[in-house]
């Protein structure tokens, strides 16, 4: 009995091994030898902070499909892009997005965490229209007085020689269009240089 049970769980690694190697559909796809079969190699790269850089090495060498683990891809083409995530995708959104939706069952997904296809054009054809173009063209002159001011801060920085910490001023810059835009002012944090958060 015990040797029974030890030969089946011998087995099982060996199956999952013949599996990646000779029988997944996309066996082809190229890789790292171990993000076939783990995750772990994947996570090494993110440990140690460089993956982005291993990322782009990756497809460099192996083109524009990489296996980064079992089943999971890197894809480096633009014109998968709508493909992948266009309406009328083939594809459903991986488990990944949850990780940013509400966790209260209650309210509605926003478009980008929500997975079911059905639910998302539902929801998509509600607010589509605030996208199109007539009304984006609307808001411009909103960004564009944004702009104008963020554009005048860095050429005071620059006069002054100093280092700018860009995404705190992107994000008070994104602040105040969004307030432009929604609310017909800016919450005003160029002055400052403030986010409440």
């Amino acid at each position: 009995m015990v040797i029974t049970l030890l030969i089946c769980a011998s087995c099982v690694p060996l199956y999952f091994v013949v599996h990646a190697l000779l029988l997944s559909p996309l066996r082809r796809i190229p890789g790292p030898f171990w993000a076939r079969f783990t995750r772990l190699w994947k996570l090494l790269q993110i440990y140690q902070g460089s993956f982005e850089k291993t990322n782009i090495a990756l497809h460099k060498k192996y083109g524009p499909i990489v296996r980064i683990a079992p089943n999971e891809y890197s894809i480096d083409d633009p014109d998968a892009v709508k493909e992948i995530y266009g309406q009328g995708s083939q594809f459903t959104k991986s488990p990944w997005y949850i990780a940013s939706a509400n966790p209260d069952p209650n309210i509605v997904k926003d478009l980008f965490s929500e997975r079911d296809s059905k639910t998302h054009a539902s929801n998509r054809r509600k607010v589509a229209s605030l996208y199109s173009m007539s009304n984006l063209v609307q808001m411009e002159p909103f960004v564009n007085d944004c702009t104008k001011l963020l554009v005048g801060k860095f050429a005071k920085f620059a006069e002054q020689g100093r280092s700018v910490d860009m995404g705190h001023w992107l994000q008070c810059y994104a602040f105040d269009v969004i307030g432009n835009i929604t609310f017909g002012q800016r919450f005003g944090f160029y002055p400052m240089g403030v986010v409440a958060v």
